[in-house]
């Protein structure tokens, strides 16, 4: 058992809830993502790409203009086509997207660890 099952164990008897977490996991080879619209974070810190794939991906954004994958996230059937910030993202990430299908989902981030999506109507 690995510490991952571990922690969803202990997280289901003590919620007593369904609880069911996404984890994106790839070695050295990326998943694909084409990228179709981009944000940047008004820090220029964090900048956050929606895929033709239905994904939404946060780059971190070094001083010296590295670019790091930090976070995949899954929540669109079809094309991302456009992206903004609901709130200041530095103190509380909030993203609003929007795909080709016309579903509108806002993305915020829960904790550390958990990004979750609600539908934002069509």
């Amino acid at each position: 058992m690995t510490i991952f099952h571990l922690f969803l164990k202990i997280q289901i008897l003590y919620t007593m809830k369904p609880f069911l977490q996404a984890v994106a996991l790839w070695g050295k080879k990326a998943p694909s993502h084409s990228i179709t619209s981009i944000m940047i974070t008004d820090d220029q810190h964090t900048i956050v790409t929606g895929s033709q794939e239905g994904q939404l991906c946060l780059w971190n954004l070094s001083s010296e203009l590295k670019i790091s994958a930090k976070e995949l996230l899954f929540g669109h059937t079809s094309s991302v086509t456009c992206l903004a910030k609901a709130r200041e993202f530095e103190k509380q990430p909030y993203v609003v997207s929007a795909a080709e299908n016309g579903k509108r989902k806002i993305f915020m981030k829960k904790n550390p660890n958990l990004w979750t999506h609600q539908i934002a109507g069509r």
